[in-house]
């Protein structure tokens, strides 16, 4: 009887030892044998960053891990990830399976989207499987434009680059090296004319001063005066307007007047009053001039001639 307590007992333990292994593997694996749990399945095109025994979380609470990773029976090559979770965990049908990465050190993961429906899942359904960009792949998405951008720019700048090194070969750095010693010339010329300036400006500041001062005085004697230099400024426009005005009617009307007598002797000419009206009207006049006037010269002729007929020279005075 002792010997067979003592079989039974072996026995027992080595069951309850069998039942332990069980158990921890199950552990290990996710697997709680005491407690209630369902499998659901989730396809998707690509797992890549997905291992076997990662967790499945709802909002962000470890409830269950992955069992199995295989791909898809009917040879379409997607991938079929098999998991895990507790029973007391109700997860309405029409829930979304994300696959993705919380964070930016953390692995790839299934994150359960619970859903509003009425139905609950049960054991072997299958959840719809949603590819989620982890933040990663966000940051490289939005950088991508700039990693571009930058790529182009470095582009430029070897172009730019690769034009300096030629701008500045060994003639063009000559003609470099003149113009950067013209310009240094230039500005030691400009500040030697700038100090020049500041001393001619120390030196005469005196008179200066006094310059301004009598500028300023001046200019204040004209303000303060400045409505008596408007008052004479009328005045002489007022006497120029009246000079003027007085000027031109008295120019008028001596015109007027000449033109007047201007006429009267006009008629008395035409009237033959006058020795330029008979001179005009008389043509015996004329003619008596006209005689007279060659008589004359016929004079004038003879006496160039014949001076001696009408004059007596003496050598002696007689």
């Amino acid at each position: 009887m002792p010997k067979i307590r003592r079989e039974i007992q072996l026995g027992i333990l080595f069951a309850l030892t069998i039942l332990l292994f069980v158990w921890g593997l199950n552990y290990l694996k996710g697997k709680n044998i005491f407690q209630r749990q369902i499998t659901f399945y989730a396809v998707y095109d690509n797992v890549s960053g997905l291992l076997e025994s990662n967790p499945v979380s709802i909002n962000g609470l470890k409830v269950g891990q992955i069992d199995r990773i295989a791909f898809h029976p009917d040879g379409s090559g997607k991938v079929v990830v098999t998991s895990i979770i507790g029973r007391q965990i109700p997860i309405p049908a029409n829930s979304v399976a994300y696959l993705g990465s919380p964070d930016l050190v953390g692995g790839k993961q299934i994150m359960i989207e619970l859903g509003t429906g009425p139905a609950i899942i049960g054991q072997g359904d299958t959840l719809q499987g949603v590819i989620k960009q982890s933040i990663a792949d966000d940051i490289a998405t939005q950088f991508m434009p700039v990693m571009e951008k930058a790529g182009n720019m470095i582009v430029k700048m070897d172009s730019v680059l690769t034009a300096a090194h030629q701008i500045l070969g060994s003639e063009n750095r000559e003609l470099l090296n003149n113009s950067f010693r013209q310009l240094d010339a230039s500005l030691t010329s400009l500040s030697n004319t700038t100090a020049q300036t500041e001393n001619l400006l120390r030196d005469e500041s005196g008179r200066l001063s006094e310059i301004f001062s009598s500028t300023l005085s001046v200019i204040k004697n004209i303000e303060s005066q400045n409505e008596a230099l408007a008052g004479i400024v009328v005045n002489m426009s007022e006497i120029t307007d009246s000079l003027a005005v007085s000027e031109l009617k008295a120019t008028i009307n001596q015109a007027g007047r000449s033109l007047q007598e201007f006429a009267a002797l006009m008629e008395q000419i035409n009237a033959g009053e006058g020795s330029a009206g008979l001179l005009l009207k008389d043509e015996s006049l004329f003619r008596n001039l006209e005689a007279a006037s060659a008589q004359l010269e016929m004079l004038l002729e003879d006496i160039r001639e014949n001076p001696g007929k009408y004059f007596r020279i003496s050598v002696f005075g007689r």
